[in-house]
């Protein structure tokens, strides 16, 4: 076993992105680094990154899969069999690392097309993005049925990695995945986060009339127009991203690394424009991701504090219990209130709602880890979904947040109001 060292290798791995980003910057950032910078940091910015900045053992490789998932257009070589190799391999280990970060190197496929068609190579951009494709298709394959076929997995990964079926019944479900993993920012959206998304997307539309403007005369147009719907489009598609071909999706603040894509692709084009006012509308974006990372931050901490606070007066309470039965089961029925700080971050920020952590609510085992590290190293949640068991047992005790009684066969019940 190996020591907890949280947070040194986050910080380790985002040390790294960060150089990967530098990488980036020669050949995207038109000599403007610094603009760069603040265009690609999105990425780390994107607000529902926060929620995985937050897990201590998985936080470290979800950051080197975007890195991976970014190094194939760090190589600045025209040679073909280089650019498919390389997307092969650093495809295999994004998805070896977290799976949902190929969506960032489908969408920086699409600002390299969208680069391309700034600069008016047609074929260069098309032969780069259908050789950027293969090298994915060819790394999912390799991981999927070789790397996947190296290690063993659970059912739960089985079942939530199953693709849906390429027919009418799979195009249902592709359409209803879709209506699904939009939802949790359409429901969790205020007028804050709607001047942040208009003001990425006023940065992409002035870009893209700054650059037919000034280029008009050495540009094809109308494949500069397509390349930038295209890329419009896909990068929203992908904001939830490849979770949405699978037939048991699981839609998490977590799984959308794709929305930070989506925000680089709509601010990295100002850093080929002449007319330098439009850069300063990024300063919109800015001061809602920042505050929106401070609040996110502060809400989830003082969310596992309340956690944890919680756990021990539940453990108390399972200690002291009067009935003295050993308690070997705990059943959950309920879902524990959020604390009332982080209830104030959700108001000005909805979406912080979708990343705050769970942990006694119903059936999730995660309140059972949290009991299990903070005292009760034995106990178990019930395999029964029976929620009588709470009127049948005594002892009853009334707290803040939840009830608790114990009952036969060593059970604990708590309903959490």
């Amino acid at each position: 076993m190996l020591p907890d060292l949280f947070p040194a290798p986050l910080i380790l791995s985002i040390v790294f992105l960060c150089f990967v980003f530098s990488l980036l910057s020669e050949k995207f950032g038109n000599r403007k680094s610094i603009l760069f910078a603040l265009c690609i940091c999105s990425l780390i910015l994107n607000p529902l990154f926060n929620a995985n900045l937050h897990f201590r053992y998985d936080s470290s490789f979800m950051v080197l899969s975007i890195a991976f998932a970014l190094l194939p257009f760090c190589v600045l070589s025209k040679n073909k069999i280089i650019s498919f190799f390389l997307s092969c391999l650093f495809i295999t280990l994004s998805l070896s690392s977290y799976q949902v970060s190929i969506n960032i190197f489908i969408t920086f496929s699409l600002i390299e097309l969208l680069h391309g068609a700034t600069r008016g190579d047609i074929k260069g951009s098309v032969v780069m993005t259908v050789n950027r494709m293969g090298g994915l298709i060819v790394g999912y394959i390799f991981y999927s049925k070789i790397i996947i076929g190296l290690t063993s997995v659970n059912a739960y990964f089985s079942e939530y990695s199953r693709i849906i079926s390429f027919d009418k019944d799979g195009g249902s479900k592709l359409a209803e995945n879709l209506s699904s993993s939009f939802s949790l920012l359409y429901e969790n959206q205020n007028f804050g986060f709607k001047i942040f998304i208009l003001s990425i997307i006023l940065v992409y539309v002035l870009s893209l009339i700054d650059i037919i403007f000034r280029n008009h005369k050495i540009i094809n147009v109308p494949f500069l127009l397509l390349s930038w719907v295209i890329t419009l489009l896909l990068s929203i598609f992908f904001i939830p991203g490849v979770t949405v071909f699978s037939e048991n999706p699981l839609f998490m603040a977590r799984g959308y690394v794709g929305f930070g894509g989506f925000i680089a692709a709509m601010l990295i084009p100002v850093c080929w424009v002449s007319f330098k006012y439009i850069r300063y509308l990024i300063l919109i974006s800015y001061i809602y991701m920042i505050g929106f990372s401070y609040a996110a931050n502060n809400a989830m901490k003082l969310e596992n504090a309340h956690i944890e606070n919680v756990a021990i007066r539940i453990i108390n309470d399972i200690e002291n219990n009067s009935n003295g039965n050993e308690i070997k089961y705990i059943n959950v029925d309920g879902e524990l209130q959020h604390n009332e700080s982080a209830k104030v971050a959700v108001v000005t920020y909805p979406l912080i709602n979708s990343m705050l952590p769970r942990a006694f609510y119903y059936k999730y085992d995660v309140g059972q880890f949290v009991l299990n590290r903070l005292g009760l190293p034995d106990i178990r949640y019930t395999n029964s979904d029976s929620r009588d068991g709470f009127k049948e047992c005594s002892s009853k005790k009334s707290r803040y947040y939840y009830d608790i009684c114990f009952g036969g066969n060593n059970t604990a019940y708590i309903t959490f109001k």
